[in-house]
């Protein structure tokens, strides 16, 4: 009887310990930079909308599983250029990890990112060391009502990812899809959240 408790003492401390050694570490991420132009006339785009969104992880027997964990916005300056600073975000290895952000970009009258951009080629929205060095996106402009409907469409369906008491930061990004959704002749539906 000793000798299975003892075993029983033995296994929970070296399950134990490794995870206590690492649980609560701080991981800082970022910061990401870009520039963000005109596919077509390779002119910088000012007043895009940059939201990132990050997502915690889970492991399951049935393999990861990811969740809302914040959001973060800021707005490309003259030269289409954005600075989204660090986060830092609490780890559990095994247990909770944070990832990568998740990238949207947005202009009215463009096509967004990652949907509807012509460059870079890759085909994911969070890829590591993606705009940890400044990367180029190009947006081409919209062709008509039809493409711009379904460009607002789809950055509607990206940011509801994101949780409503979150919405305040991104109040850019919510003004913009106003704006759009009168231009189509659509009733905004962010209004109460006001830059």
């Amino acid at each position: 009887m000793k000798g299975i408790k003892f075993l029983l003492v033995l296994v929970l401390v070296l399950v134990c310990m490794p995870l206590s050694a690492c649980a609560g570490q701080s991981v800082y991420t970022g910061p990401w930079s870009g520039q963000v132009i005109d596919a077509e006339s390779k002119q910088p785009i000012e007043g895009a909308a940059v939201v990132a969104i990050w997502y915690k992880y889970y492991a399951t027997p049935a393999g990861d599983v990811g969740n809302y964990l914040d959001t973060a916005e800021v707005v490309t300056d003259k030269d289409g250029k954005f600075l989204l600073p660090s986060k830092k975000f609490l780890n559990v290895p095994l247990l909770r990890e944070s990832g990568a952000p998740h990238f949207y970009i947005f202009k009215p009258g463009y096509g967004s990112y990652p949907e509807y951009r012509v460059s870079p080629k890759t085909s994911t929205k969070s890829l590591k060391g993606f705009f940890e060095k400044t990367t180029v996106v190009e947006l081409p402009k919209t062709k008509d009502l039809k493409e711009r409907g379904n460009v607002y469409t789809s950055i509607n369906g990206d940011i509801q990812q994101i949780h409503a008491s979150d919405f305040f930061k991104i109040k850019r990004t919510l003004k913009l899809i106003n704006e759009e959704a009168k231009y189509l002749g659509y009733r905004p539906r962010y209004e109460n959240f006001k830059e």
